[in-house]
């Protein structure tokens, strides 16, 4: 389903060099870069023994086959047969596009394999309501941002779900349980999202997701959101928008009217309070990245609802004619599999990393650079040319300037310099710096990636002015002359 190969070969790009380089950072350091992934994942990163420089990417390789093995404890909680649990578990886990597209270094198939984790427990508890059990959950719910920052979203809507399935049982004894645990687990929750997570937050990284949240107007926020949701939806296995949530809605249904209202509610309720996050734009709204464990979540419910339909179809009533009723569960499972297949088939190993590569760059600087040269590194390639360029320690200086709020330091290394800046001029002054720093006979190695539009002419005049480009990859690493004119 993932060309492995691929993902251990291809250069990480801009917002995987953010968290790549973290694995170099040392330990102390290492709170201060988890703006971009959490913190017990950057750790998790360190411990791949195997695979070469690109080796951090069998990490959420490795969650999306544990939510897969999730999907189908989920559903053999629920109740359900190995079959059924292999065709509505596992399987929607496995194909959906949602999952597919996310081979890059990132958290997004943790945050599937957490809901699914939650969801596997809340089903574990309305198959049977032991103090162990809630516990259980509670822990979860607490620890699961270490590794997820969706756990946000998906906890409370686990503890939420639990307490409203009390609440329809009206069951006293278990509301006041459940509440109880709610409560604790959502303080140590909120204790480990401020020491994680919001201590990173920044004003530029909330800027990014400006245009995923959901205007503040309820008139306003229902259109937007319905399309979010015809965008998003291509990335379930049912990929229009209507049918989606129909499909899902009737696997809530299902697992309702079978007394599994707990696990009935958590996805709806997850949703309810991703849109609710977006109003309040602390969390983007169905960001395919970023919604990947709800989109995970849909797909799921929506396979709940055929493989209900295709019981019912094959456990008729006495009087109805047999055969019919076996062409029409045929026909129906054939049917459902057919578009999934259909739908997953486009996504199938498929190579969606963005093409950049400071990699190249880097190696050719360490094999021609001689002495007297500079390297001049542009902002967007700084955290690459930090994982790429040395094997040592990578030390880190706190900045607001970025959405990382971190960038590499090389103080150590007196030869590299960094355009510190953005923008045309910080390019040309940057330019400067270096041509003027370099030996008498001395070139400046111009690593680059990602160039923003408004200082590409700037980069263009240095080109023309005293350099040559030298291909290397997709990325072309410009070569300065020392006492060309440039600048």
């Amino acid at each position: 389903m993932h060309d492995v190969g691929y993902l251990l070969r291809q250069p990480y790009w801009l917002d995987e060099s953010w968290v790549a380089v973290s694995t170099r950072v040392p330990l102390r350091d290492l709170p201060l870069v988890t703006a971009s992934s959490p913190l017990g994942w950057t750790v998790l990163l360190r411990l791949v023994p195997f695979g070469g420089p690109e080796r951090q990417r069998l990490v959420p390789l490795a969650f999306a086959g544990l939510a897969v093995a999730l999907g189908y404890l989920l559903l053999r909680a629920l109740g359900r047969g190995r079959l059924v649990a292999a065709l509505a578990g596992a399987l929607p886990v496995l194909i959906a596009p949602a999952m597919l597209v996310r081979d890059d270094l990132k958290q997004y198939t943790a945050d599937a394999a957490v809901l699914l984790l939650l969801w596997l427990a809340v089903a574990r508890l309305d198959a049977a309501w032991t103090r162990r059990r809630l516990v259980a959950l509670g822990v979860l719910v607490g620890l699961a941002p270490l590794v997820s920052t969706a756990a946000a979203l998906s906890g409370p809507a686990a503890l939420v779900a639990v307490v409203g399935a009390a609440l329809v049982a009206h069951d006293r004894a278990r509301v006041r349980e459940a509440s109880l645990l709610a409560l604790a687990a959502g303080a140590v929750l909120g204790v480990v999202l401020l020491l994680t997570v919001l201590r990173n937050s920044t004003d530029s990284l909330r800027e990014f997701w400006v245009d995923h949240y959901l205007p503040r107007s309820p008139v306003d926020a229902l259109p937007e959101a319905w399309s979010r949701w015809e965008a998003a939806a291509a990335y379930t296995l049912v990929p229009h928008a209507l049918p989606a949530l129909l499909l899902a809605a009737g696997g809530a249904w299902a697992l309702w009217r079978s007394g599994k209202v707990a696990s009935a509610l958590l996805v709806p309720v997850a949703a309810l309070g991703s849109a609710a996050a977006a109003v309040l734009h602390v969390y983007p709204f169905l960001d395919v990245r970023t919604s990947t464990w709800l989109l995970v979540g849909v797909s799921v419910l929506a396979a709940v609802a055929v493989a209900v339909a295709l019981g019912a179809l094959a456990a008729p009533a006495p009087a109805a004619p047999a055969a019919a009723i076996r062409l029409a569960a045929t026909g129906l499972a054939v049917a459902a599999a057919g578009s999934a297949a259909h739908v997953a088939h486009p996504y199938v190993r498929g190579h969606t990393i963005f093409a950049q590569d400071v990699r190249s760059q880097a190696e050719r600087v360490a094999a021609d650079k001689r002495p007297g040269d500079v390297v001049l590194v542009a902002l967007s390639a700084t955290w690459a040319y930090a994982y790429y360029s040395g094997t040592g320690p990578v030390p880190v200086e706190r900045t607001d300037s970025v959405a990382t709020r971190f960038l590499p330091s090389f103080a150590g290394a007196p030869d590299v310099q960094v355009v510190r800046g953005r923008g045309p001029e910080a390019v040309r002054q940057a330019v400067r710096r270096a041509v003027g720093s370099a030996g008498p006979d001395g070139r400046v190695w111009v690593v680059r990636t990602q160039i923003a539009a408004e200082e590409r002419p700037a980069w263009d005049a240095a080109l023309r002015q005293c350099g040559q480009e030298v291909r290397v990859g997709v990325d072309p690493l410009l070569v300065l002359r020392a006492g060309g004119g440039c600048g």
